[in-house]
């Protein structure tokens, strides 16, 4: 059976939901030996294995865009399997949600509702 792209796009948008209603918990991981500067990196376990998501900066981006003096260039961002010393088994493909699949892993970390907060200033008279 091979893994499309659609199914990659729909796990990642699955993986979102369990982040957003916290069936997922992310924490913070240290920068390894080797690893890019600059780097935001968070990890959780999901059924037996470790999951990575990490978003380089913009510096990391410009290089690999050949964009390098553009201060707007794209930020990457990387999901990854990796085992217990950290090293990736496998790194999923750069498709369609995984910047949002970060955005709320980033938006756990701060414990912010945001839904909540947006709610609150709609009712706000």
């Amino acid at each position: 059976m091979s893994v499309s792209k659609e199914d990659l796009v729909d796990a990642i948008s699955k993986l979102n939901d369990l982040t957003r209603r916290k069936a997922i918990v992310w924490a913070s991981t240290s920068e390894r030996e080797g690893s890019e500067p600059n780097q935001l990196s968070y990890s959780a376990p999901y059924e037996g294995r470790t999951l990575r998501i990490a978003e380089y900066d913009n510096r990391r981006a410009r290089i690999l865009y050949n964009h390098p003096s553009s201060p707007h260039a794209p930020a990457l961002y990387k999901l990854e399997i990796v085992d217990v010393e950290g090293n990736s088994l496998y790194e999923f493909p750069n498709v369609q949600g995984i910047s949002e699949l970060f955005a709320s892993v980033r938006a756990q970390q701060s414990d912010v509702d945001v839904e909540g907060l947006i709610r609150s200033l709609i009712a706000a008279q």
